[in-house]
């Protein structure tokens, strides 16, 4: 009988915690995905000489997405390469930052660093950091209420002034997902 009395508090508070939350910004990794395929190609190119060895090589960047998991934010691509006749795939994995700035209200999410290697012949050509072509930085707003006051009219015709304040916030990458939560304040 213990155990059940025990399990079931834990389970009422625990729902509570889940539903006490005044607002709440989810942001889906397909948001920053859509993003990515907007961009577009993003392509180059260059020259290598060593020795007797020359020849111009090319470099396109497809499938470039991010993908949120618990903690954690990565940046992957496949870097098609071509040179000489040949033709090879480098993975790409980077690391992307992401933060939310409880001063300003504002989730910003960036591609910090997506570097990747074209070897020829044995031969380290170039290293590319496709950070440098996904610069923009993602920015959202947070879940704050755009009003700092509100006032209600009362019945005797006086007006009665509610102050809204942010208690505090929570923010976490969780599974495809960024969240950011507000505690809210209405005091009058």
């Amino acid at each position: 009988m213990k155990f059940i009395t025990i399990a079931l508090t834990l389970i009422l508070f625990s729902a509570n915690a889940v539903f006490a939350q005044d607002a709440q910004m989810i942001l889906h990794e397909s948001t920053f995905n859509k993003f990515l395929k907007a961009v577009g190609q993003i392509s180059g190119g260059g020259k290598f000489k060593k020795g007797f060895i020359k020849t111009d090589y090319t470099w396109k960047i497809r499938n470039a997405r991010i993908d949120l998991e618990p903690n954690n934010a990565t940046f992957y691509a496949d870097a098609d390469i071509k040179a000489k006749g040949i033709t090879f795939t480098e993975k790409v994995t980077g690391s992307v930052d992401v933060k939310y700035n409880t001063v300003t209200n504002v989730i910003s999410v960036k591609v910090r660093e997506a570097k990747f290697d074209i070897n020829i012949f044995g031969f380290k050509v170039a290293t590319i950091d496709l950070a440098k072509y996904y610069r923009p930085k993602f920015e959202f707003a947070g879940p704050q209420p755009l009003q700092k006051s509100v006032f209600i009219d009362l019945p005797d015709g006086k007006k009665k002034k509610i102050n809204i304040t942010t208690q505090s916030q929570s923010f976490k990458i969780i599974k495809d997902r960024i969240v950011v939560v507000s505690y809210l304040k209405f005091t009058g």
